[in-house]
């Protein structure tokens, strides 16, 4: 470890199609190549792509999973190592779906043991596109809210949405917790910096619709660009990223700064 306690971080919408999954991927692999352990947990049981992202073979995966670690109340014992440095996951399947009703407390207890405590710098959860009980376990669990939303009406009303539901469910979450709002596959053309330009409506519709309070420890949204490369990186053969691709690097350097960490040394991810 490098740090001297474990942060646990959220990546979390009730819509799908918005992009957290590889968004805490690709913050997963820059956290590891700044030296930082990290284990991932693919806890998205309709769509467990990070599952198969990280794993170095299927035969792997067989007999340990996230569904395991919660029956079994044994998180150390499902980790599995990725074929990535300083990278393990614990991996999803479709056993989640009976374990939905689970209480709040239960994902806080399973993490906050020996062995992940004083193993991992950080916990990345890619939780699934939904609010129930699961949903909010990981959410009190966690330090970090990341909610990442693209430049779309529908994307901008239920990300805010989402997030009045958690400061109606959780007492005092602003005060507890720390919210990152990321916009995902921003198209940048070469009129951006016109007031009236696509881009810059839906920013501003976005800041109108979310409240103040959505940006009391990130001020503003982080952006991720759309990139070919970002989707190579995510398919199973994993493509690095390198310092090359400027905006796209950018991005996950300023989401890994505002998580804690240090990201100097980092060229490729």
């Amino acid at each position: 470890m490098k740090q001297d306690h474990i942060r646990i971080c959220n990546f979390s919408n009730a819509k799908g199609g918005v992009g957290k999954t590889g968004i805490g991927i690709l913050t997963a692999r820059f956290l590891a190549a700044a030296g930082y352990s990290v284990l991932f947990i693919d806890s998205d049981l309709y769509n467990n792509s990070a599952t198969y992202h990280f794993a170095s073979t299927p035969e792997e995966i067989q007999g340990r999973s996230l569904a395991e670690a919660l029956r079994s109340n044994d998180a150390v014992s499902n980790i599995i190592h990725s074929s990535y440095t300083n990278v393990d996951y614990i991996a999803a399947n479709m056993q989640l779906m009976k374990l939905r009703s689970i209480n709040y407390p239960t994902f806080k207890k399973l993490l906050r043991v020996p062995g992940i405590e004083d193993t991992y710098d950080y916990v990345i959860i890619d939780s699934p596109p939904t609010f129930d009980n699961f949903v909010c376990a990981a959410v009190y669990a966690s330090d970090y809210i990341i909610i990442p939303f693209q430049l779309s009406q529908s994307d901008i009303k239920a990300s805010s949405f989402y997030f009045d539901l958690l400061d109606e469910e959780f007492d005092n979450i602003l005060e507890t917790h720390k919210f990152i709002l990321t916009i995902n596959r921003v198209q940048y053309r070469s009129n951006e910096t016109a007031e009236d330009s696509w881009n810059n409506q839906y920013r501003s519709l976005a800041r109108d619709t979310f409240r103040e309070e959505a940006f009391t420890y990130c001020k503003n949204f982080i952006e991720v660009p759309e990139r070919s490369s970002f989707k190579a990186a995510i398919d199973i053969e994993g493509k690095l990223i390198s310092i090359s691709e400027e905006r796209l690097f950018s991005s996950f350097r300023s989401i890994a700064g505002l998580l804690g960490a240090v990201t100097d040394s980092v060229t490729q991810f």
